[in-house]
């Protein structure tokens, strides 16, 4: 964590919603996985104090500067212009909403969890909005992610999603026609 710290970390002054705001920047990309998983790695070890405390509120404050009002979150900037890339993350969206609920246990500020409900809700009353639920995305960042804002909250809306999602993932497993591919999604 450190070395990402160190190594991969710039400011991120544009449309920040506090000064300071942190990205992980690899190739003059700015991704909002990058600073969610590194937000999380940084939480792994507990609750975060001091200077740590400090720079994990940078990188939420990052991913809040990456959530449009809608709840939408852009996936990945140029960090030299600030210009968004047309790339879409089936990832990085539930990355997010966990980085955000994570830090929201041990930093109670109301930002956090309002940003992960308005991104949770983007996804699923746009993203997956009349989808089967085999079209979902086996998505297991937002499962944890609803997970944390169910228990957090218990709005029936994250729990129903989160079982579609896991009951998408159940019917996309391999079931045969050999012992070993069982359990797998794609025949080798």
């Amino acid at each position: 964590v450190a070395w990402l710290l160190r190594e991969r970390t710039k400011p991120w002054p544009r449309n920040a919603p506090s000064p300071g705001a942190l990205a992980v920047v690899e190739d003059d990309e700015a991704k909002l996985g990058g600073a969610a998983l590194a937000l999380l790695a940084m939480l792994r070890g507990g609750r975060p104090q001091g200077d740590r405390l400090a720079t994990a509120r940078k990188l939420a404050a990052f991913l809040l500067a990456q959530q449009e009002p809608n709840g939408h979150f852009v996936s990945k900037l140029s960090y030299s212009d600030g210009e968004p890339d047309s790339f879409e993350s089936m990832y990085y969206p539930g990355e997010a909403i966990l980085a955000l609920m994570r830090l929201h246990a041990v930093d109670p500020d109301p930002k956090w969890i309002a940003a992960a409900e308005r991104g949770a809700r983007w996804l699923i009353e746009v993203r997956d909005a009349g989808k089967e639920t085999r079209e979902l995305e086996h998505d297991h960042w937002l499962l944890m992610g609803l997970h944390e804002l169910d228990a957090a909250t218990g709005d029936p809306r994250y729990r129903e999603h989160a079982e579609r999602i896991a009951k998408a993932i159940l019917e996309g497993m391999m079931t045969g026609p050999y012992p070993d591919w069982r359990g797998g999604f794609h025949a080798p």
